[in-house]
């Protein structure tokens, strides 16, 4: 069944929220930053009509998103990804400009079978997660938001809020904590304070990255590979990337035989609506005409992804130079 947007906007910080706020990237995120996003839904059984939905769900929804941003700025700012060498790519909030988007939407799909406990095409969940568009395209940067919001009505049944975010806003712990905060806040209403108190020691991310040593100057390293390829946000192939029920049964299948043969590792890589690709990496020697440097296939999609993983498997062996002359 379609999908219907309904409105599309920016929630803003709240008033007396910290100033500009930059965080850079360190060797821990560089590497990560041209992995498709990470999307992420929550189901909630919670029956109500479009009119009531409206009126009284989205604006608690958007002003309890504006308060949880106060404590979660990076959310609210963009991956700042400069286009050459002499800078190195940041997360970044201005003040009063938050790029965060929220959609709201509603669908005429089944509520009850997409959150049944069934195999199912998991083709028909993407359209509940939101797309990462470019805020900005300059000639010596590109800017885009790391964590898109869509909440997605199922009149007379339920919501959906879904999430995607780039790998370098942080780990899980941090997103799974900006989503805990975000609920509290909606279910607390504007006591922050009552929020504070319960849940600052466990949900409120770390910015400072003092304690991240860099000796060898990894960072540097990691960049001078990827700043060489284009940021590219675009549509993301639906065979990258995220696992159909399928693919998730054959992973775990050949995975419980693997550990009971204590033979193969076995991982699944890749899937499509149609099969499912897996590698078996034997043991075989580290080096030869044989050995497999790059797990997956080079199609005329994943070019920049595959460009990018050979020169680390590459680089890693200090075989760069064959290539680059």
């Amino acid at each position: 069944m379609a999908t219907t947007i309904l409105e599309t906007c920016r929630v803003p910080t709240p008033p007396g929220a910290t100033a500009d706020l930059s965080v850079p990237l360190t060797f821990f995120d560089i590497p990560s930053l041209h992995f498709y996003p990470i999307h992420r839904f929550l189901f909630y059984d919670y029956p109500c009509s479009e009119s009531y939905f409206l009126k009284s769900v989205v604006p608690k929804l958007k002003e309890s998103l504006s308060l949880t941003l106060r404590h979660y700025l990076l959310v609210a700012g963009g991956l700042i990804f400069p286009l050459n060498l002499e800078k190195k790519p940041k997360i970044q909030y201005m003040a009063g400009d938050s790029i965060v988007s929220l959609t709201i939407a509603k669908s005429g799909s089944d509520f009850d079978h997409l959150i049944g406990n069934h195999a199912r095409d998991a083709d028909q969940f993407y359209v509940f997660v939101p797309k990462i568009d470019l805020v900005a395209n300059e000639p010596t940067y590109q800017r885009v938001p790391v964590m898109p919001l869509k909440v997605t009505l199922f009149p007379g049944r339920g919501i959906c809020v879904g999430f995607a975010n780039l790998h370098c806003l942080g780990d899980v712990s941090s997103v799974v904590g900006f989503i805990q905060a975000w609920a509290s806040i909606n279910k607390l209403g504007r006591d922050e304070e009552e929020f504070l108190t319960k849940y600052a020691d466990s949900s409120l991310p770390i910015l400072d990255r003092s304690d991240i040593k860099d000796l060898l100057g990894i960072d540097t390293i990691f960049w001078e590979v990827d700043c060489l390829i284009i940021l590219s946000i675009g549509p993301q192939p639906l065979s990258e990337g995220l696992f159909t029920p399928r693919a998730l049964i054959c992973s775990f299948s050949t995975n419980g035989y693997r550990m009971a043969e204590n033979q193969a590792e076995v991982s699944t890589m890749n899937t499509s609506n149609d099969r499912t690709h897996q590698v078996v990496e034997n043991p075989q020697p580290a080096e030869g005409g044989s050995f497999t440097l790059v797990s997956s296939v080079l199609t005329g999609d994943n070019n920049l992804v595959w460009s990018r993983a050979l020169r680390f498997a590459l680089g890693s062996r200090k075989k760069l130079n064959f290539i680059d002359g």
